[in-house]
């Protein structure tokens, strides 16, 4: 059979057989690395919530993020270990506030943790492998990685808009790489570029819509971040719409009528209490977040103080 082929033919068998028997060690290789580190991580939180706050994650990563991920959530049991055991030297009142800080950290490193969804991303790596799709396998990882260095870098108090629309912009481009019809649009002035913002606070909204989005259809989102004046000050407005059906009345009037001074410490559904909540904490009065209809579309504002933070300018994207 060999000697009925020519060289390159030849060429071409070998390096089809070698591909062939490398694509279990690189899934293998992306279970050992990626995958079990993120199991490791959902455990803990697992065991955390049954009441055993001694619990560490251990080990390294030859990924820096998830190692970033890893010192940052055992750095807060720490923390909040300490301040249980000084618990009886507060004030009732203060304990509960410090007490509340700490949940609403420990729910912002849950929401981080999306196992389904970079499983999901995995099997699709997987798939596009199989196919020999490697310029889009490409793509995918480097989606993902950049995601990933977004929410899994030490948490913040608060970001540059231009970080958190860069963030939004990484998320909805791998969700296309994930075969989604969507398209992002974004209209904003260029004096809030540099503005303060609670990170994921707007990237929670867009993930929400692509969540209970229709995959059948394109679903289109678009930001909108303007300034106002109110009551002699400049507040900056974030107004995130998309065309993903309006909300239900019953819904819309819990999310409007919603407590922002309280948070319910939970596992699921907790992406929309916890930036309420979070906003609260760093704002108080000062900042709101309204839902509405307009027609058949949800809208979603944000209205936060008017602070400048430490960055540079922002290039406008339609993606």
């Amino acid at each position: 059979f060999f000697h009925q082929l020519d060289t390159i033919q030849i060429f071409l068998l070998v390096v089809i057989i070698i591909l062939i028997l490398l694509l279990p060690a690189i899934w293998l290789l992306f279970y050992l690395k990626f995958y079990r580190p993120l199991q490791n991580i959902v455990a803990a939180f697992s065991i955390v919530s049954q009441g055993n706050l001694d619990y560490r994650l251990s080990g390294t990563s030859a990924i820096q993020e998830l190692n970033q991920y890893r010192a940052g959530f055992n750095n807060m049991m720490d923390t909040i270990q300490e301040e249980r055991a000084n618990s009886l030297h507060w004030q009732q009142k203060s304990y509960h506030q410090q007490l509340d800080t700490m949940h609403a950290q420990l729910q912002f490193y849950q929401l981080q943790i999306r196992p389904h969804f970079y499983l999901n991303c995995l099997k699709n790596l997987y798939s596009l492998l199989d196919l020999k799709k490697y310029e889009q396998a490409e793509d995918l990882i480097l989606s993902l990685s950049a995601y990933l260095s977004h929410i899994f870098r030490n948490i913040q108090s608060y970001i540059s808009l231009r970080e958190e629309l860069d963030a939004t912009e990484k998320y909805v481009r791998l969700c296309q790489h994930l075969d989604r019809q969507l398209h992002l649009s974004l209209s904003l002035d260029n004096d809030t570029l540099t503005c303060r913002i609670l990170p994921m606070s707007v990237l929670t909204f867009v993930e929400n819509s692509i969540k209970h989005g229709d995959p059948a259809h394109c679903l289109e989102i678009s930001i909108s971040v303007t300034t106002v004046e109110m009551s002699q000050q400049k507040f900056l407005q974030v107004t995130i719409q998309n065309n993903g059906g309006p909300f239900d009345e019953a819904v819309l009037r819990a999310l409007n009528t919603a407590n922002p001074s309280a948070v319910e410490y939970r596992q699921e559904h907790i992406g929309i209490s916890n930036v309420r909540y979070r906003l609260w904490l760093m704002y108080g009065e000062r900042a709101k977040l309204f839902f509405r209809n307009q027609g058949e579309n949800a809208v979603v504002e944000i209205l936060l103080p008017y602070e400048k933070s430490q960055g540079g300018s922002y290039e406008h994207f339609d993606c």
